[in-house]
């Protein structure tokens, strides 16, 4: 944004006009003679208050330094919003500190302290640019740093593995719960419409449902899509205690890697061990390649569970929030208003290694409840409860550690009439992280799967490799649907997936390549090259990036070269140019040579507690034409992001389309009952400020101030009075809560550190006390009304001394007592609040003239 030099110099002027005001007001008030303006300085201290004495951020250049709140992240764990500057290529953390505590208990607080205190490269050669899904979004190995997102105001944290606590836990046991009868109701929802033969409204959503009295829990899951109506997926009762955990019920088995995941009706008996809400799990990526620009869905037990935009060419689909468990997914992309593809993949996400010394069993036994198919019979309605077969279930399963960084797991299962075995050893060590699986079933079904990443030096390596055998391959969809037997694959296939990444010559080189091979179907194969770098030109570092990609559906190659702009404080813009050649297709695209254009600009808004982030944008390619708006809203209500899109494809069809995701709910304990949550868990922590004296008013002021709650040392939402925060978090875990001023709220609450111990369906509720405070201007003097100079005087949230005038500046609320001493110690009788204002309202500033120090005759 320009700035005519006139506007500019008027502001700095009005700047200047306000400091010296400032000072002249805190003169008058304190006695002192006006503070002197460094004309050099960026910056004066004044009471404690930081007045600025230079233009702006935004105004001293034609180019403006993007300063906002970015999200930051660590292990693709959000640590929250942090106050943020980015100019010529650094990103620069306003409070380091706050980031710093936010990591406690993951990285030493010495090597992220020196990391985040300095300015740090964007590293924008490994950031996941447009249309690149795979091979991004990742530093070498070894290398520290930040990969920051603008356009998503987003940055994610890397640390060398020497500075990474390792915590050796002594005491497995979570001490009792501190909470009583409590209720939190989650909603997570998915819907998209798209004109043309499948133009309907496609929607999903996920109710999750936990109850809880202490650590007994009822947990509920059920299901709502457009085409199956409602499902009970879970409805499960449990308890845990010493290390142990029992439940009976509706419930599925997520503790497969290879072998599908399965539901049945029965109990189970198991081991627990509490782990930390932050480990990581291993999960294979689910690859697949588009032969043009496409709106893909995801959809789980035949529920849309997601609607993501993705760019012709091999994409890996975004399964972050999916849970552990071995089970198939189906994808289905959109584009010219139809369906281009429509695949169902296996999905396999693993927890980490088991404790120390502790061998982590189950064993489980019931009937097996089968998945409702969404290609029933027609005339066969779906029921909201689960069909149950004749058909016994009986599981074990047990895992230990082989090693100091490597485990043996163990599954035994008989379902169905058959029996299989599946074993798994998995390995957290040093430069390897991964598991090979291998099951088989005297049906005669097999499987192996290897997934895992390996670094040499600063060569990153990942490979995911999956072989099964299954007799569903030839199934017959109406004895599918009547008979349901368990199938431990779900076809026959082959599919490998590998990627490597690589500095080189000052940018980032990647390879990926995959292969699927189906018994029944066609088989896909693809290669991507990339390189990106940043480069100068001018006063800029945009973004180069060349790549070549050959599939069996297309083959193309290009490159082009990314500009990033800060048009304000809180509005970035990116621009991209250049052009690709397509040598052949099977879809609709262009072949030859084609230009490449992106632009986009994103604005990140925030309305009172609300952050609103808002992109709109157009494009052209060898796909097609496209135009573009999103939003993405977080409130203490929820969140939910909404996109609208207009394409043209090369064919010459257009539609539009619009795809929204979102999540909400509320919680009860305590005695409080909260609408709306943002963050969502299984347990949830509630927190509100009462005012507890109602004589005095809070004024005006508390409006954009309040307290920081901080869970863990991370920070959430912004408690104001009147208002309440809920804050999800994972269960079995101990938590600290704790309060942070934020812009120098008027009024006092108890900052002291709590701690609870949350199990599923725990909702903790803390009240903190808020009084009004004031600014109390007065002079101490004896009892012939001298003043008394270095005198001290303390009211129950403040303490200052007397200068040499006998006056001084405090802050005290409604129920204090001002207490003085002499220099040489003697106690002065208490001054109470209300003898100082004659019962009547004070303004933020009371003045109260001399108040005399009788000696008390009480000894010290």
């Amino acid at each position: 944004m320009s700035v005519h030099p006139k506007t500019q110099a008027a502001c700095i002027g009005v700047s200047a006009i306000a400091i010296i005001f400032s000072q002249a007001a805190y003169a008058q008030i304190s006695g002192a003679d006006p503070l002197p303006i460094d004309e050099a300085a960026s910056s004066t201290i004044v009471n404690g208050q930081t007045l600025e004495t230079e233009a702006p951020p935004g105004f001293e250049s034609l180019t403006a330094p993007l300063e906002t709140f970015f999200d930051i992240f660590y292990l693709g764990r959000r640590l929250g919003s942090f106050r943020a500057v980015l100019k010529d290529g650094t990103f620069r953390l306003i409070n380091p500190e706050q980031v710093v505590a936010a990591l406690e208990g993951q990285v030493s607080e010495e090597a992220a302290t020196k990391l985040l205190s300095a300015p740090l490269s964007l590293n924008e050669e490994y950031r996941c640019v447009t249309g690149q899904t795979s091979n991004c979004g990742i530093l070498p190995r070894g290398q520290e740093g930040v990969i920051v997102n603008p356009e998503r105001f987003s940055a994610e944290l890397f640390f060398s593995p020497a500075n990474v606590i390792v915590n050796q836990v002594d005491n497995f046991t979570l001490g009792p719960a501190e909470t009583g009868p409590s209720l939190i109701q989650t909603v997570n929802f998915a819907a998209a419409k798209t004109d043309g033969p499948n133009s309907s409204i496609r929607f999903g959503a996920t109710f999750d449902t936990a109850a809880s009295i202490g650590q007994t829990a009822l947990l509920a899951r059920t299901i709502v899509d457009d085409e199956q109506g409602a499902q009970l997926l879970e409805g499960t009762v449990q308890h845990v205690w010493n290390n142990r955990i029992g439940r009976a019920g509706l419930f599925e088995d997520l503790s497969t890697k290879l072998l599908t995941s399965y539901r049945m009706v029965g109990a189970e008996f198991a081991s627990f061990y509490p782990r930390k809400a932050y480990e990581a799990s291993i999960s294979t990526p689910i690859q697949i390649v588009l032969p043009r620009e496409a709106d893909v869905e995801l959809r789980r037990r035949g529920v849309l569970i997601s609607v993501r935009h993705y760019q012709a060419g091999l994409q890996v689909i975004d399964t972050s929030g999916l849970p552990e468990g071995s089970y198939q997914l189906g994808i289905t992309a959109r584009a010219d208003g139809a369906i281009i593809l429509q695949e169902e993949r296996a999905f396999t996400r693993a927890r980490g290694l088991p404790l120390k010394g502790k061998t982590e069993f189950s064993l489980r036994a019931g009937m097996y409840a089968p998945d409702q198919f969404p290609f029933d019979q027609p005339n066969q309605s779906e029921t909201f409860f689960p069909r149950i077969r004749n058909a016994p279930v009986v599981g074990v399963r047990a895992s230990r550690r082989i090693g100091e960084a490597t485990a043996l797991e163990l599954n035994l299962l008989h379902i169905d009439g058959a029996n299989y075995a599946e074993s798994s050893i998995t390995t957290v060590r040093g430069n390897l992280e991964g598991f090979v699986s291998v099951a088989a079933g005297d049906d005669g079904a097999y499987g192996v799967l290897a997934t895992g990443t390996l670094n040499i030096k600063q060569i990153r390596f990942s490979i995911s490799a999956r072989k099964t055998k299954s007799d569903a391959d030839n199934f017959n969809l109406a004895n599918l649907a009547t008979d349901q037997e368990y199938l431990p694959f779900s076809r026959s296939d082959t599919s490998v997936f590998g990627s490597m990444q690589m500095p080189l010559s000052g940018g980032s080189f990647s390879v990926s390549a995959g292969y699927t091979k189906f018994d029944n179907g066609r088989d896909d194969y693809s290669v991507d090259l990339r390189y990106t770098k940043s480069i100068r030109i001018g006063n800029r570092r945009p973004l180069l990036t060349a790549f070549s990609r050959v599939s069996n559906r297309d083959s193309r190659v290009g490159a082009s070269i990314n500009f990033l702009f800060g048009l304000d404080r809180k509005t970035s813009a990116s621009v991209r140019g250049g052009a690709e050649y397509i040598a052949k297709t099977s879809g609709s695209s262009r072949k030859g040579l084609s230009p490449v254009l992106d632009a986009s600009i994103s604005r990140l808004e925030n309305i009172g507690d609300a952050e609103l982030l808002n992109q709109v944008g157009v494009s052209t390619n060898a796909d097609s034409d496209r135009a573009f708006a999103s939003s993405d809203l977080r409130t203490s209500y929820g969140q939910v992001d909404l996109t609208a899109q207009y394409q043209r494809t090369r064919s010459g069809g257009d539609f539009t389309s619009i795809f929204a995701n979102g999540r909400t709910g509320f919680a009860v304990g305590g005695g409080k009952f909260k609408l709306g949550l943002a963050d969502v868990g299984q347990a949830v922590i509630l927190s509100d400020i009462k005012v507890d004296d109602r004589k005095y008013r809070l004024s005006d002021d508390a409006s954009e101030s309040g307290y920081r709650i901080r869970v863990n040392s991370q920070p959430f939402d912004r408690i104001k009075p009147g208002r309440t925060s809920a804050v999800g978090v994972a269960p079995y875990d101990e938590y600290e809560i704790d309060l942070e001023p934020e812009n120098a709220p008027p009024f006092e609450v108890d900052t002291e550190i709590k701690r609870v111990t949350l199990y599923p369906g725990n909702v903790a509720y803390f009240r903190y006390e808020a009084v009004n405070s004031f600014a109390i201007y007065g002079q101490m003097v004896d009892q012939g009304g001298k003043p008394i100079a270095n005198g001290r005087v303390k009211s129950d949230n403040d303490i200052t001394l007397t200068d040499e005038q006998g006056f001084f500046l405090i802050t005290v609320s409604p129920a204090t007592r001002l207490e003085m001493r002499l220099p040489d110690g003697q106690i002065c009788r208490p001054v109470a609040f209300e003898q100082l204002t004659n019962g009547r309202q004070p303004d933020q500033l009371l003045k109260v003239g001399a108040i005399k120090c009788l000696v008390s005759t009480e000894a010290e």
